[in-house]
């Protein structure tokens, strides 16, 4: 007689969060995380300019280039449904692609790289951006005298691997500028519930018994075994 034996799972709805990262335990001045969670590089700022946590968000002033601030690895191998999300907030105005101002051009890009891979930028976010740029200054009406983007929430969704890392460039060229980045959150929809240790059945006469291990349980709420004579 064939009997396969169906083990199911059920975990607890809930969502999760796998990272985060809002700033507020540092002290101003700090450029990397506690236990490397993030690092930071401005290679073109001079006295009297910053790329640091300020007052509870990380902040560029003036940053004359490219500066970068980059999330540790994450591990998302254990998890389903993932996003990731971040404040992108803006003090001063901005140029942008209509400003007529050359090379002068202020940003806010965010990529993130799966697995290692190549990094992917996130475009044109809310029409705030342009085609390589996630925000960029004066980008709705195409002069430097408006609100730009003021203060947004950047998301993404629909990427899995086993890791994640987050990168966020900035470039502005003013003291009267400066871009905050707070609150980096990664989400999960789900779990991958458990880590099996082993799994084993033996048959006692008219009964099967059935012994498992477990090595790790997240939101799992019991275990349901099922079985049938025909595997339908």
């Amino acid at each position: 007689t064939f009997v396969l034996l169906i083990f199911c799972i059920t975990a607890v709805d809930a969502q999760l969060t796998v990272w985060e990262e809002n700033f507020d335990s540092y002290l101003n001045g700090t450029t990397t995380g506690n236990a490397g969670r993030w690092t930071s590089v401005c290679g073109a700022c001079i006295t009297g300019d910053f790329f640091e946590v300020r007052n509870g968000v990380f902040s560029g002033n003036d940053v004359n280039d490219f500066s970068t601030w980059e999330s540790e690895i994450i591990d998302i191998s254990n998890y389903s449904g993932l996003s990731f999300s971040l404040d992108a907030i803006e003090v001063g105005d901005h140029e942008g692609p209509g400003c007529g101002c050359g090379v002068n051009i202020d940003y806010f890009d965010v990529y993130y790289s799966v697995d290692g891979g190549p990094f992917t930028v996130i475009e044109d976010w809310n029409g705030d951006g342009a085609v390589g740029h996630t925000l960029t200054g004066d980008s709705q009406n195409g002069i430097n005298t408006d609100a730009d983007w003021g203060s947004t929430t950047i998301t993404e969704s629909g990427f899995s691997g086993l890791s994640l890392v987050i990168r966020v460039v900035i470039r502005n060229t003013a003291g009267s500028e400066t871009l905050n980045l707070d609150t980096v959150i990664v989400q999960a929809a789900s779990t991958l519930p458990l880590t099996w240790r082993q799994f084993d059945g033996t048959i006692k006469g008219n009964v099967v018994d059935l012994n498992w291990e477990t090595a790790s349980e997240v939101n799992v709420s019991h275990f349901e075994i099922q079985k049938s004579l025909n595997a339908i």
